[in-house]
């Protein structure tokens, strides 16, 4: 499938929308080089952040982000805690066996935290897109799953006094990446003004 053009989106739909992609980094990120294309395809301005760029302390962490977005202001921040959740090898029991799942979970945290602190919340307005594994994506990825799901639906009420609409999509086993990168251009459209706190479960059977 190719991006989401022609008869599902108009031509243009995201001219002068900003959009920061934070890619998991260690995995080829099969949803956010979907979503890369298409938001592209479809006119957004994309900025990349690097995941490593969030391993120094959160206000030079935050800096970093500051010099990425330039004067912008950032529309929507999409993280593919899908690739996040791969990039960890679970070990075979005790803490190390949770070792996907904490990757995912906490890095998707440092990473909205470190935006949002940098640019969203003193703006007064933007969307957050979090992007969960695949049901079958290995164990824990359930969990995963719901933690991104009460991430969002939780900074849904806390930072709704800054304009800020979280929303999580959780792809099925068999959704494509092109679905995801879809649903997830649609939601940082303005027609994505309407979603805040959601999780938007695809293909689940």
């Amino acid at each position: 499938m190719s991006a989401p053009t022609g008869t599902l989106f108009r031509s243009g739909l995201l001219a002068g929308v900003n959009v920061a992609l934070v890619p998991g980094g260690s995995h080829a990120g099969e949803l956010s080089g979907a979503v890369a294309g298409a938001a592209g395809a479809l006119a957004a301005s994309l900025v990349e952040l690097a995941l490593d760029g969030f391993e120094d302390e959160e206000e030079r962490a935050g800096q970093t982000v500051r010099d990425a977005v330039g004067t912008r202001e950032l529309d929507a921040l999409v993280v593919d805690a899908a690739d996040l959740f791969a990039g960890a090898s679970a070990g075979i029991d005790g803490e190390a066996a949770f070792a996907p799942l904490r990757n995912c979970l906490d890095r998707s945290w440092d990473v909205v935290r470190t935006v949002a602190n940098a640019t969203l919340i003193p703006q007064g307005r933007g969307k957050v897109v979090l992007l969960a594994p695949r049901m079958d994506a290995g164990p824990h990825a359930s969990a995963a799953r719901a933690g991104l799901e009460n991430l969002a639906r939780t900074l849904s009420i806390e930072w709704a006094r800054y304009g800020i609409t979280p929303t999580t999509i959780a792809p099925g086993p068999r959704t494509s990446p092109d679905e995801v990168a879809a649903i997830t251009c649609y939601l940082v459209s303005q027609a994505g003004e309407f979603f805040s706190g959601c999780l938007l479960e695809l293909g689940a059977v």
